[in-house]
């Protein structure tokens, strides 16, 4: 990791807090804390009757050793809802995870 990575985690230690985080807990036990930008949801007619239709993303840090096969498709539970992690972007310094709402499928 650069200098430049290590100064945006550690300002990120200050900063999410003020921000407001939320930890997102997978089942199988991985635990994500970051910052929301917000869920957005609405429902949908379909064949079977009203579908509820969820996203978000949340972007925080991800813990040494968890990988990409650890997060998509898996559900877990924030802000009282369930979700899918559909995408990771798992960069240096921060991971950004995409969100549907669990009764989604895992692929779009």
């Amino acid at each position: 990791m650069s200098q430049v990575d290590d100064f945006l985690r550690a300002a990120a230690l200050i900063a999410d807090p003020v921000l407001g985080e939320d930890t997102l807990t997978l089942d199988g036990g991985v635990t994500f804390t970051g910052v929301w930008s917000g869920v957005a949801s609405s429902t949908q007619a379909e064949d079977g009757g009203p579908m509820l239709d969820v996203d978000a993303s949340v972007c925080g840090t991800l813990g040494d050793g968890i990988t990409r096969s650890q997060l998509i498709g898996k559900v877990g539970t924030a802000k009282g809802e369930r979700f899918r992690v559909i995408n990771a972007d798992i960069g240096e310094a921060f991971t950004t995870l995409f969100l549907v709402h669990a009764s989604q499928f895992a692929k779009r």
